[in-house]
């Protein structure tokens, strides 16, 4: 019975998509108009739409399409996927190496989704390096300040008397 139904189900969705490429050769503003349409009846269409706005560089509306995809199916693994390569376009590599992570986690056989998993892992990492570089060399100068304070306490003294006296009129 699930499998008819499915299948049913199936046959609707083939005899929407037939229509919207017919639709698209002519007017691809309504094509695109119907599709939206299609997507808030059937969240199965969610990923494929995504993709769809994502080939086309319509970047947004594929952010929103695969965020609402992975909401109906926590283990589509295509829609963090291409969510995470959407995610770059839009120049926010943190949230899409967070994704990649999730499709990796999910489906770790796939050589794309493991090629820009291990891609942004080593931009990341190659990132924190240099942060911690530019924390270490603070560190280095706050270090080297401190040891000329104390190499010479009598200079830094007559410097803070000298400045005592001026403010207080000695």
């Amino acid at each position: 019975m699930h499998n008819l139904i499915l299948t049913s189900a199936m046959k609707g969705i083939n005899k929407q998509l037939k229509k919207f490429y017919l639709m698209y050769s002519r007017d691809q503003d309504a094509a695109l108009e119907y599709l939206r349409s299609l997507a808030l009846d059937n969240p199965f269409l969610y990923t494929p739409l995504g993709i769809f706005f994502y080939r086309r560089s319509i970047f947004i509306e594929a952010e929103m399409m695969f965020r609402k995809a992975i909401s109906h199916d926590k283990f589509d693994f295509v829609a963090y996927y291409f969510l995470g390569k959407t995610l770059e376009e839009l120049n926010k590599p943190d949230e899409a190496f967070s994704m990649y992570e999730m499709a990796f986690a999910i489906f770790p056989w796939d050589i794309d989704i493991q090629q820009d998993y291990y891609r942004m892992r080593q931009k990341s990492s190659i990132k924190e390096t240099e942060e911690q570089k530019a924390e270490a060399k603070g560190e280095k100068e706050d270090i080297e300040k401190i040891k000329e304070i104390f190499s010479n306490p009598d200079e830094i003294l007559k410097e803070l008397e000298s400045k005592l006296d001026i403010k207080f009129g000695k």
